[in-house]
């Protein structure tokens, strides 16, 4: 197929194509790259269904099958894009409850200043992913990369303030076990005490009988 003799209409819808694609290879390597995750596996297969449609239209001769490859090749193309920033700020936001869970039992503030805040920032940027609309294109990329780099930053800071916090929870931990071993050993005294107290009480009774 000679598809430089097909009219500007097609030119314009395989560029729109291209374009997409190339955006979701540079959001599938982003997300990996800033996750340290590996690939995204659905992503990787949508960007491969739209390789394998755009691949479809050299045996093509019609315009009309050829737009509607092309077609297929963006929706797959956008798919990738979708799958590749939804699994990256799927893997952070599970990150950050983790995060929370493992050191609920201690305040936190102080080893994190802006922990507040950042928690309040990533509930906003949860409801604007919730009801973003995703058919802006390059823009979308833009954005989910702006969104991305603010949710890195929250990782981060969590993982600066794991070290102190560890040694905070095991510094209570240790404090624990110290107050728990004085109090089973100040019960013990209590209980010999006590057992001291029944026998000479005893004692006295049975010498005053005796007397």
């Amino acid at each position: 197929m000679a598809f430089c003799s097909f009219d500007d209409e097609v030119q314009r819808a395989f560029q729109e194509c291209s374009t997409l694609y190339c955006e979701a290879e540079k959001a599938i390597k982003s997300t990996e790259i800033k996750t340290l995750q590996g690939l995204s596996i659905p992503a990787v297969n949508q960007l491969r269904y739209a390789g394998q449609h755009i691949t479809r239209i050299s045996s093509l001769s019609d315009k009309k099958a050829i737009l509607q490859e092309i077609e297929s090749a963006k929706s797959h193309s956008k798919r990738a894009i979708y799958e590749a920033y939804d699994a990256a700020f799927l893997h952070y936001f599970k990150e950050f409850r983790m995060f929370n869970e493992e050191f609920k039992a201690i305040p936190i503030i102080p080893s994190y200043p802006g922990y507040i805040e950042d928690k309040a920032n990533l509930r906003r940027l949860m409801d604007d992913i919730a009801t973003e609309n995703r058919e802006n294109g390059e823009k979308y990329v833009e954005q989910k990369e702006r969104q991305l780099a603010v949710v890195k930053d929250i990782a981060n800071k969590c993982n600066d303030a794991r070290e102190e916090l560890n040694k905070q929870k095991f510094a209570e931990r240790t404090n624990a076990k110290r107050f728990l071993i004085t109090l089973i050993m100040g019960g013990g005294s209590l209980l010999i005490a006590i057992a001291a107290l029944v026998v000479a009480i005893a004692a006295w009774q049975g010498w005053g009988i005796a007397r």
